[in-house]
């Protein structure tokens, strides 16, 4: 099955855009830093989308009605993270963030968090599977040093054991 991909550009009005948004995140949230991934990986798919595993990590906060909830009161953010395997029950998900509405995430999961649209996806053909683990972060953490340099890791250090060939990211 072929798929019309289409190529984004960044512009200079996304870039505004984006400086003016993190303005407003620094000032209300003191001790935010500002951190930036000084080189991309990029690394071009060695084989067709069609035979590729794709893994879901989100920021959106979602986890298991009975895992532990993210936690929203900590000024600092929660740099913890939440597993789930792909095939769950929507039913049994919830989201807990306080930095974005997630009134429709909350109706709906699967339009921030696209686990059983995935799923058709890989029925339909189109991708050639679903990684077993869905990797979820709450996306609200001023300064990302612990996540950078321990939670990240793992979760990156389990992607890495479980080799899909990659990963879609959504955010909260």
């Amino acid at each position: 099955m072929s798929v019309d991909l289409k190529t984004w550009e960044f512009t200079e009005a996304h870039l505004e855009r984006f400086m003016t948004w993190m303005k407003g995140v620094s000032t209300g949230h003191t001790g935010t830093k500002d951190v930036r991934n000084q080189q991309v990986n990029w690394h071009p798919l060695e084989k067709p989308l069609a035979e590729c595993t794709v893994a879901l990590v989100t920021t959106g906060g979602v986890h298991l009605r009975d895992q532990e909830p993210f936690d929203i009161q900590n000024p600092h953010g929660d740099w913890s993270y939440r597993t789930f395997g792909r095939d769950v029950d929507v039913n049994d998900l919830m989201v807990t963030h306080s930095h974005y509405n997630h009134g429709d995430a909350s109706l709906d999961i699967n339009c921030m968090l696209p686990i059983q649209r995935l799923q058709e996806l890989a029925e339909r053909g189109v991708v050639g599977g679903c990684n077993p683990n869905v990797y979820s972060f709450m996306g609200f953490v001023p300064d990302p040093q612990h996540l950078v340099e321990k939670t990240g890791l793992e979760v990156a250090q389990r992607l890495k054991s479980e080799e899909p060939d990659l990963v879609l990211l959504t955010g909260g």
